[in-house]
């Protein structure tokens, strides 16, 4: 939600976005999901505050994909605290 609420600056947004087209492919696939009417993945990117009154908790998709957005966040962390011991 929070990332939503972010310009195409963000990294972490940028991140999101790439997941999401890797995840559904084409954008009509995560408009069916998100209950959105993007025309092109550069949509999103772009957009602010586009999930101002969404419940996620009915979601179960989005629900999904932000519990692997965040295990892909801690993977990558973990991986980067075992290089700084090992160094």
């Amino acid at each position: 939600m929070r990332l939503c609420k972010l310009g195409g600056y963000a990294a972490g947004k940028r991140a999101y976005g790439r997941m999401m087209h890797r995840r559904y492919g084409e954008i009509e696939g995560f408009n069916a999901s998100y209950n959105t009417a993007f025309g092109s993945w550069d949509a999103p990117a772009a957009a602010r505050h586009w999930r101002l009154r969404t419940d996620t908790r009915g979601n179960m998709l989005e629900e999904r994909d932000n519990h692997e957005f965040l295990r892909q966040i801690l993977e990558k962390a973990r991986s980067i605290q075992v290089r700084v011991i090992k160094a």
